[in-house]
């Protein structure tokens, strides 16, 4: 993978390993204050419970050795910058959530959204854990397609979207989380076609932008983040940003980290 392949989405976008985070905050004015929303996404590796599931293909091969280590160590990592808004992925099932939060952070009051995503082969799922109050429905996008270059695409992992109310404030943050093809060749009639992978990560990119479009167009406080696989001049991130299209914006957070502070986001291939 190139060394740009971790970016960030308007508040958090990264190819993460175990262990390895963001965080930023999002400041949200109201018509008096601002107010300040802290959010994290971690990819979780393989957070994958101890139990063989049939319906998955790989899920014998990521069984955890140690899951009640594995859990103690994402709490850890939780604790230690105690995020408002966390967005998981290539999580197993609800089961493996409900214990990182009844056992391992019971104390910090995080509800858990989940839901069983299309993906059979890798088994993974993307969730949100929040201390935030829910506003509306939410939504996973499982069914949602859309066309490029004559072909259909869907997001295999859908795309959780919640919208959380704000404390002390009339505003509502809209958070969508998601989780890209990853940057693995798909295998096509015995061959590796890393080509098609990439065609299929800019179908999902343009999909997500056409889904949270309506609520950046409403003028909403939008963040999306997750796993985007990609770098920021990918023409999947091109799609999310709104970079080749009409419509509002998102903005790469990391551009206003410094040096430093990036190179710790971005560790050495």
């Amino acid at each position: 993978m190139g060394r740009d392949k971790r970016r960030l989405i308007l508040s958090i976008s990264v190819l993460a390993v175990l262990l390895a985070i963001a965080l930023a905050i999002a400041a949200l004015r109201s018509h008096a204050q601002p107010h300040y929303i802290t959010l994290m996404t971690f990819n979780t590796h393989w957070l994958f419970d101890q139990m063989d599931d049939p319906t998955v293909l790989m899920d014998q091969d990521h069984m955890p050795d140690d899951l009640d280590a594995k859990l103690a160590g994402i709490a850890e990592v939780m604790r230690r910058h105690s995020p408002d808004v966390v967005a998981l992925q290539e999580v197993e099932n609800r089961a493996v959530l409900d214990r990182l939060t009844s056992e391992y952070l019971a104390d910090l009051g995080y509800a858990v959204y989940w839901f069983d995503s299309l993906d059979r082969a890798t088994g993974q799922d993307v969730a949100v854990l929040t201390r935030l109050e829910t506003v509306g429905v939410i939504q996973d996008h499982l069914k949602a397609t859309t066309i490029l270059q004559g072909e259909t695409w869907r997001l295999s992992k859908g795309l959780l979207d919640i919208k959380l109310q704000i404390p002390g404030s009339v505003d509502v943050l809209h958070v969508y989380t998601t989780h890209l093809k990853s940057q693995l060749p798909i295998q096509v009639d015995g061959e590796r076609d890393a080509y098609l992978a990439d065609c299929q990560r800019a179908g999902q990119g343009k999909l997500v932008r056409e889904l949270t479009r309506p609520a950046l167009d409403a003028n909403e406080y939008v963040v999306v983040m997750g796993d985007f696989n990609d770098d920021r001049n990918s023409p999947a991130l091109e799609f999310i940003i709104g970079d080749n299209g009409p419509g509002r914006k998102l903005h790469d957070a990391l551009v206003h980290l410094d040096r430093p502070a990036r190179q710790h986001l971005l560790p050495a291939d």
